[in-house]
């Protein structure tokens, strides 16, 4: 009977309606007072880590397993957190949308830092006319914040 009372927790793989397979975290979740089966599926190569809600009534098959194995059938099966022509493409507008943010935050790191290179050269900092040869130094290198990459 105590049994009975527990909510149900598992990594498993979750059949829906005996045509699609999914991977992950099953756990008991209540919402607007019906019982639905919680499916977290975790992150892969190529999608985030996102959460499933599947009437139970839906599910034809659960086959409770480890959580290695779970992680890895979720890569192999490598679901999409929403799926149909209009998720994909809201989903490439995201993607678009983040690149090119990245690449103006990128352009204009590149410009400050061409910025503050120009200025530490005119301040006479780099291969400045004192240097009698054509290799910078140590000195040459003073106030100038190098960095060996860039990070976006």
């Amino acid at each position: 009977m105590d049994q009975e009372n527990k909510m149900f927790s598992t990594w498993a793989i979750v059949q829906v309606f005996g045509k699609e397979a999914f991977a992950g975290f099953l756990e008991e979740a209540t919402i607007f007072n019906q019982g639905f089966a919680r499916l977290t599926v975790p992150a892969t190569s190529k999608w985030p880590e996102f959460v499933k809600l599947i009437n139970p009534t839906s599910i034809f098959d659960i086959s409770p397993v480890s959580e290695d194995y779970a992680r890895r059938m979720a890569e192999r099966y490598s679901k999409k957190p929403v799926k149909g022509w209009d998720a994909e493409q809201v989903l490439k507008e995201i993607a678009q949308d983040s690149v090119i943010k990245m690449s103006d935050q990128a352009f204009e790191k590149l410009i400050s830092m061409r910025s503050e290179y120009a200025e530490t050269v005119n301040a006479g900092h780099i291969m400045g006319p004192d240097d009698d040869d054509d290799e910078p130094n140590s000195e040459d290198w003073d106030g100038l914040e190098r960095e060996e990459h860039l990070e976006f």
